[in-house]
């Protein structure tokens, strides 16, 4: 959670989904339609039908947006799949009480090489819990999550408390594995991201590793982009076509950094993590460096050379609550 300097046009922050979640509900002028515990498996693309785990059909829609996340369901029913696959690494992840944590505007990590990773992020408060959060995560193999619960938790507090003593005393809740959520990551590029009424968006579209932090941006960046193309398009497909076209546009450099990041930070290369240690902070300080790292980091990068405008009164708002925060 860096302070980025406005100067560049970037500001930084930390959200709990909760929190998000209600946001977007409150935004929602017209909830009556909302289905919950369903799971849809199926959608007719022609006619904007989709048909739950139950075998229940609903619909039909003008149009089915399938956003249900990196191990989307419903991707391959595009028929526009390039590349699909999961990382080999993946995360612990918890929510922890802030309490006295010093660090309230900054994300802290630490590393042995690439093969382990400790995080604290805080991540402010959400409705119905006034008490500030830190995310916490601790990076490992997927294949080894089974062997992991199966070593004890003893165990795995030892080694954090050697590694960071500090992210160790804010474990003290944590008593049992199941409070820890397991994630895992996916690289999914698509040649197309809508057929007739189905199109994708956030994850389902372009799903990558998390190393730059994006998800949220680019999910919500989505649905901004395919609203203004709805209402600019008569044409349900040339709506859905442009809306594609800007997106794929703002989002291939971060599938192509991300790719390449990812075995700096999380696998069993040695010596690529040697050269992230000796490499990042010189290309950081070279001219235009620094600007270029932060843009990609706060996702205003659009493509090698461009930057992804935020509007004045957004960053007029993020500037009032950082100072808030800060002071």
């Amino acid at each position: 959670l860096p302070q980025l300097p406005y100067w560049i046009q970037a500001v930084a922050g930390g959200m709990q989904r909760g929190a998000l979640f209600s946001l977007l509900a409150a935004a929602w002028e017209q909830p009556g339609n909302l289905q919950p515990a369903t799971s849809i498996i199926e959608v007719d693309t022609a006619q904007g039908r989709v048909r739950d785990a139950q075998g229940r059909w609903h619909g039909p829609y003008d149009l089915v947006i399938a956003a249900d996340g990196a191990a989307s369901s419903l991707r391959a029913q595009v028929q526009g799949t390039s590349l699909d696959r999961e990382y080999p690494w993946g995360a612990l992840w918890c929510l922890l009480p802030a309490e006295d944590w010093p660090h309230a505007c900054e994300l802290r990590q630490r590393y042995v090489a690439a093969r382990k990773m400790i995080g604290l992020l805080p991540v402010g408060t959400r409705p119905g819990d006034a008490e500030p959060r830190l995310s916490f995560f601790w990076s490992l193999p997927r294949d080894q999550f089974a062997q992991w619960e199966r070593d004890g938790l003893q165990r795995w507090l030892e080694e954090i408390a050697t590694l960071w003593p500090q992210a160790h005393a804010r474990l003290d809740s944590i008593g049992d594995a199941t409070q820890l959520a397991r994630a895992g990551y996916r690289d999914a590029v698509m040649s197309r991201w809508s057929r007739e009424r189905l199109v994708l968006a956030g994850d389902a579209a372009h799903a990558m590793s998390p190393q730059l932090g994006q998800g949220v941006n680019m999910a919500l960046m989505d649905a901004l982009a395919l609203r203004d193309a709805l209402r600019a398009h008569a044409d349900r497909d040339a709506a859905l076509q442009a809306y594609a076209a800007q997106r794929r546009a703002h989002v291939a450099v971060y599938h192509f950094w991300s790719r390449w990041l990812t075995p700096l930070f999380q696998s069993e290369r040695d010596m690529a993590a040697r050269a992230r240690d000796l490499l990042l902070k010189p290309l950081g300080d070279l001219p235009g460096g620094r600007g270029h790292m932060l843009r990609v980091l706060s996702g205003t990068q659009r493509g090698w050379l461009g930057t992804l405008g935020l509007s004045p009164g957004f960053l007029a708002a993020m500037a009032e609550r950082n100072a808030a925060r800060i002071g």
